[in-house]
């Protein structure tokens, strides 16, 4: 009776009705169209990139592109195999970069990129190569030759790289004739002639003259035996307030002076201005390096009372403004070349016969 009972109580157990839920499970599949994301957008202005290179030296060259109308940025990108560095950024107004401190004879790619008022990228992607020019095979077998009525005009006295430390270097070979206030060179500090920094031959003395901070013209003198007719290097040496005058190697003047900010005039080699001042006197390699030298680098400079190649010195790194005065082929009475950059010189009343075959 027992096995009966359950079984009747398992035959309605079994028989009740039951709602069963299903056993559901959410997939989440990726949308073929990805949510946009606005960073990586372009911008919608249309910018060319580079487009054209200009004024390549051995140390510099000049990288032009065309403005454009929406763009708030450009910047200047030197590819270097796989890895990029910007090399500058300019405002909108630019179009054009002069690039400095380039090693002689290497291969340099550059790109142009733009950014626009809203902060995207242009897309161009073209890119320019250059190489700058070697370093010229150095020979010394001439030197130019002025007569008091000459002279040899500088680019602007603030575009000669004359700041907190310089040093500047060249070589004068005068005869026995006394000469009053006759400039060696004179860097001007205004938009006018205003002695800012100069080296004068002052009867048998050698003077330095320059400006102080309120302006006004000092000069310091010191009588030299530099008047034998034979090559003498000069080289003044500026390190913060302190300027140094050395003649072959040797420390003659001293002083501790603040020089005004450089100005827009000309400098002049062998004058004050024009040919005011004029000097009679052999000039040979005249250089500016932007460091000034310890007296260990003066003395490699001197070479044993011997020019030499400058882009074998110790420094050359610092070299910034070379003219050997009459050993460049490009070197006549039109333009004086510098080696080391576009900063050419003007000869003022320089005939053929001036560059003369002599050299320290």
């Amino acid at each position: 009776m027992k096995n009966i009972l359950w079984i009747f109580l398992l035959l309605f157990v079994s028989c009740e009705d039951k709602i069963i839920k299903p056993n559901t499970e959410v997939i989440q599949t990726p949308s073929i169209c990805p949510p946009s994301n606005p960073e990586s957008e372009p911008s919608r202005f249309l910018f060319d990139g580079l487009t054209h290179i200009t004024e390549i030296t051995r140390t510099s060259a000049t990288l032009n592109w065309k403005s454009s109308k929406g763009f708030h940025q450009y910047h200047v990108i030197e590819l270097r195999g796989k890895d990029r560095v910007i090399r500058d950024s300019l405002n909108k107004d630019k179009s054009s970069i002069q690039l400095n401190n380039l090693i002689p004879d290497s291969t340099y790619t550059f790109m142009v990129r733009a950014i626009d008022n809203s902060g995207f990228l242009d897309t161009n992607t073209k890119t320019m190569t250059l190489k700058t020019l070697p370093w010229p095979n150095f020979t010394n077998q001439k030197a130019i030759s002025l007569n008091g009525s000459q002279a040899i005009e500088l680019p602007a006295s603030n575009t000669l790289e004359l700041g907190k430390d310089f040093t500047i270097s060249l070589w004068v070979k005068l005869n026995g004739s006394m000469q009053k206030d006759a400039r060696i060179f004179t860097f001007h500090r205004e938009s006018f002639a205003t002695t800012n920094l100069a080296l004068a031959i002052n009867a048998n003395k050698l003077k330095l003259i320059y400006s102080n901070k309120l302006n006004e013209i000092k000069s310091l003198k010191k009588s030299v035996d530099i008047f034998d007719n034979q090559w003498h290097q000069i080289a003044i040496v500026k390190k913060n307030t302190k300027l140094t005058v050395f003649v072959d190697a040797k420390k003659i003047l001293t002083l501790a002076q603040e020089l005004p900010s450089f100005g827009t005039h000309p400098a002049f080699l062998g004058s004050y201005s024009g040919i005011q001042k004029g000097l009679k006197a052999k000039l040979d390699e005249f250089a500016i390096f932007k460091k000034a030298f310890s007296y260990q680098q003066i003395l490699e400079l001197n070479n044993n009372n011997l020019s030499m190649d400058l882009t074998e010195h110790s420094m050359q790194k610092h070299l910034k403004t070379w003219y050997q005065l009459g050993d460049q082929n490009q070197d006549t009475t039109v333009v004086i070349t510098d080696v080391i950059s576009a900063k050419n010189a003007t000869p003022l009343n320089l005939k053929p016969r001036d560059f003369i075959r002599d050299s320290p």
